[in-house]
């Protein structure tokens, strides 16, 4: 693959790195929360997983439309600090021939930033906002799904329902929302409905309708496990239902690095300098 190919590849399959994801509609009683608070407290459960420094490594495995298979392995440093932005920085172990290239997240209240270093280009290049609904890694996620924390903002929801999902032979309470995407923001699916864990408030179960109401993706979680006492996904899979791809992301580890991560890791023009044994972002499995 050129350069120049391979630039365009990377940028696509790059547009991300924290969301994650028919039956019986029972009764609502009248003490019932609304959309509105169940999206503020998926909100702020993330915000509590993801407060300090997280080390993560994770896979995904896509199932292309041709029906051909590719996997993808990436460590993951993160930081969220009181009265700074998000960070995400995720570096690139599998496949060799993108191994080593990095991508960059900046998100605060106003605004998301991101760059992209090659590893066959000496500089970072800083993506347009535009391309924030791009396939992350090829796959059935996108780069706002997965950096971004803030549902409450980008979705007005109605609570139409509690239902009981099973994960892994463990039976979850859920709330059923519906969703519209608010006219301020933007987000690939317009439209959808999402069954949040009354226990965990983790997005267990989501479809998505594209433009044309269609129902374009199916997202569920389909193992559970605990990070500090709290509830997080540790195994999710995105089925398109327009062109039968389908992407299964693993998290193999998520833990609290041996030392702080300075913020300056973060800055774009420390990139050529990132170090990912000092932070045990291996090769090995």
């Amino acid at each position: 693959m050129n350069l120049k190919r391979r630039s365009r590849v990377l940028i696509t399959t790059c547009l991300a790195l924290t969301v994650f994801l028919t039956l019986g509609v029972h009764s609502l009683g009248q003490d019932s929360l609304t959309g509105e608070e169940i999206m503020i407290n998926v909100d702020e459960q993330q915000e509590k997983i993801s407060e300090g420094d997280v080390l993560s490594i994770l896979n995904f495995e896509n199932v292309n439309p041709d029906g051909t298979e590719t996997g993808y392995r990436f460590g993951s440093l993160a930081r969220k600090e009181p009265g700074e932005p998000n960070y995400t920085l995720i570096y690139y172990l599998e496949p060799e021939d993108v191994a080593g290239s990095i991508f960059l997240s900046r998100e605060t209240e106003e605004d998301t930033e991101m760059w992209l270093l090659l590893s066959a280009f000496p500089q970072p290049k800083k993506l347009p906002s535009s391309q924030q609904q791009g396939s992350f890694a090829g796959s059935n996620l996108t780069f706002q799904e997965i950096g971004s924390r803030n549902m409450s903002e980008r979705y007005n929801a109605e609570l139409v329902g509690e239902v009981e999902l099973t994960i892994a032979g463990e039976t979850v309470p859920t709330y059923v929302l519906e969703t519209e995407v608010k006219e301020d923001a933007t987000a690939k699916y317009p439209s959808g409905k999402v069954w949040v864990g009354k226990n965990n408030w983790l997005i267990l179960k989501s479809e998505d309708y594209n433009s044309d109401g269609e129902l374009a993706r199916v997202m569920e979680v389909e193992e559970l496990g605990t990070f500090e006492g709290k509830r997080v996904t540790k195994k999710l899979v995105a089925e398109s239902r327009l062109d039968e791809s389908s992407t299964t992301v693993t998290f193999e580890k998520r833990e609290r690095p041996e030392e702080e991560i300075p913020v300056d890791v973060f800055s774009p023009d420390n990139l050529t300098e990132f170090d990912p044994e000092r932070w045990g972002l291996t090769q090995s499995s």
